[in-house]
This record gives C-alpha cells, sequence and structure tokens, in this order.
C-alpha cells in the first residue's frame, strides 16, 4: 500500500511538473499573452504614478502612445484590450481597476461605429483569468455557479488555454500576432504588418441592448466618482466616405448618451484629421494604425487633450 501511494504521489509530481514546464513555455512564446500580463499587473499594483487611464478596444491598444500624449500635461497609462466591448469594459473597471485603485481623474474611452456589437467585439471577463491574482481568481470562482466554472479554468491555465498552439511551442517560434514588443510603451502596443485595406469586411454592426446598459452604466459611474471622461473615435483608413459611418446608428446613439452625460467626443474621422484618415501609409489595416500612424494620431490627440486638462 505505502509503495502504491509513494508511486501515485510520484506520477502526480511529475504530471504538475510537466504541466507547469509546458504552461511555462507556452506564456513565453505567446507576445499577445506577455503584454496582457504586463497591463494587468500595472492595474493591481495600486500606484499613483498614472492618475489617467485609457481603456477600449484594440484600437486604444494599438493608436494611443502614452509618452507622446504627456505632452499635453496628462501622464496615461493604456489598458486597451483587443476584442473589449462595453460589458466587459465595465466589469474590468469594477472587479480589476477600482479593487486596487482610486478613480482616475481622466479616462480616455476609445469608441467605433461597432461598439455594441458583441459578435464582433467579444472578449469575455473570464478570457482574462490567467491574469487574476489566486485571491481574485479563486473569489470569482466562488462566487459563480459551477456550470460557469468551465471558462475561468480553461483561460486560467496556459496549457489549456493556448493548448491549440502546443506545435508551434515544440517549434521554439513565438507567436508574435504583428506586434512589436521592442516598442511596448504604457500598454500600448503597436503593429507592424500591412493588410491590403477591403471595405467588403465591413458589415452593419448590430446593437445589442445589454451592451448598450452597460455602456450606460460605467458612465454613470464614472459620472459619480468625478472623473473626467472623454470619448475618442480614432483615425480609421477611408471612414469619413463610407456612406454606413455617416447613417451609422451606433454613432447616434453613442452621441445621445454622451449628450446626457455631458460627454466629450473628439472624432478623428472628422476633415480636419484626413491626413489621418486618407494616408495608407499609417495604417496596418482597415480600423487599426500602424506604429507610423499611431505616432502621428497621438500627437495630434496630445493637441486636442490640452483642452481638458484641467
Amino acid at each position: 500500500m505505502k509503495v502504491f501511494i509513494k508511486n501515485c504521489l510520484l506520477f502526480s509530481f511529475l504530471l504538475l511538473t510537466i504541466f507547469t514546464a509546458i504552461s511555462y513555455l507556452q506564456e513565453n512564446q505567446d507576445i499577445i499573452h506577455q503584454h496582457y500580463q504586463k497591463q494587468y499587473r500595472e492595474a493591481f499594483r495600486g500606484r499613483k504614478q498614472y492618475q489617467n487611464i485609457i481603456i477600449g478596444t484594440s484600437q486604444a491598444l494599438h493608436s494611443i502612445k502614452p509618452s507622446i500624449i504627456d505632452s499635453c500635461g496628462l501622464s496615461f497609462y493604456n489598458f486597451g484590450l483587443n476584442g473589449a466591448n462595453p460589458k466587459f469594459c465595465e466589469q474590468w473597471y469594477n472587479e480589476i481597476y477600482r479593487s486596487y485603485n482610486q478613480p482616475p481623474k481622466h479616462l480616455i474611452l476609445t469608441v467605433n461605429w461597432f461598439w455594441f456589437d458583441g459578435s464582433l467585439l467579444k472578449r469575455q471577463f473570464e478570457q482574462d483569468a490567467a491574469y487574476f491574482p489566486q485571491s481574485l481568481f479563486w473569489k470569482i470562482v466562488w462566487n459563480k455557479p459551477m456550470q460557469e466554472w468551465k471558462d475561468l479554468f480553461y483561460n486560467r491555465y496556459a496549457f489549456l488555454k493556448y493548448r491549440s498552439s502546443f506545435k508551434t511551442m515544440l517549434t521554439g517560434n513565438k507567436r508574435s500576432w504583428g506586434i512589436d514588443e521592442r516598442a511596448f510603451d504604457r500598454g500600448f502596443a503597436p503593429l507592424y504588418f500591412e493588410k491590403k485595406p477591403n471595405f467588403k469586411e465591413k458589415l452593419t454592426p448590430l446593437i445589442d441592448s445589454n451592451q448598450v446598459v452597460a455602456f450606460k452604466k460605467l458612465l454613470k459611474q464614472l459620472k459619480q466618482e468625478n472623473v473626467k471622461v472623454i470619448l475618442i473615435f480614432t483615425p480609421e483608413y477611408l471612414l469619413a466616405q463610407q456612406t454606413q459611418y455617416k447613417a451609422s446608428e451606433t454613432i447616434q446613439l453613442i452621441e445621445k448618451i454622451a449628450d446626457e452625460n455631458q460627454i466629450p467626443i473628439i472624432d478623428f474621422n472628422r476633415p480636419a484629421y484626413d491626413y489621418l484618415y486618407e494616408t495608407k501609409q499609417n495604417y496596418a489595416d482597415n480600423i487599426h494604425l500602424n506604429h507610423q500612424g499611431a505616432i502621428k494620431f497621438s500627437q495630434a490627440l496630445a493637441e486636442e487633450l490640452k483642452k481638458y486638462r484641467k
């Protein structure tokens, strides 16, 4: 019996060792995973160094370079995440940021013409379980019904989260996702790939009422906390010339909600910024700026933000 127990313990130890080693390798070969990890660590530090934050979709993550907008007199950290939607942002702000930090003084929130479409912006809070501290992770597990545990545990461990990329790990090649890790800047991650613009990809976005409710809830809370919110439409290649953009119900709804909450909107797809949205060389694809474009955009944003720094 003792030999059996001993062998079971040894086998369990070997499995755990293999599991840990594979998870470590997968984590360190996925550049975007490493980047998200840095962003979450910054949120959990609760430092007062950055009293202004940026949240929103990949357009925030890849377009706004904090070191450049420092020139406006405000210092920001970029917490933009790929696929973030209103529901995700509202939960992230409360469960992550506010659990470890005081309310920011200024908050930039990037929005777009498909802001309320959860089928296009798919990020779920549970998707980022790998970055949660142990105490937060188990608190969330405890408060969730058992049938919702699957996503939390699948995303907690790299061995499960990146199981489909196991072959890539064996080659020793990093998954770059088109990101230049050498130019990370306070949460900003520049893109260096180039994809030919394809306007056929543009769809008529859905307006999910749950996303609208979450957006209103977040803005109401920020207003109660005396946070100065600024909504930003980042420039998109030739977007201003697209009929569906001009008649977008989503944009009209965003403007209506912003007006109700007395929140300013800065739209970089207006004629004054045609040098940004009409220059193909500024873009990685239809909606994402490359590093060169991000630098130009951040300089323009810094000038606009000077109006709101008081």
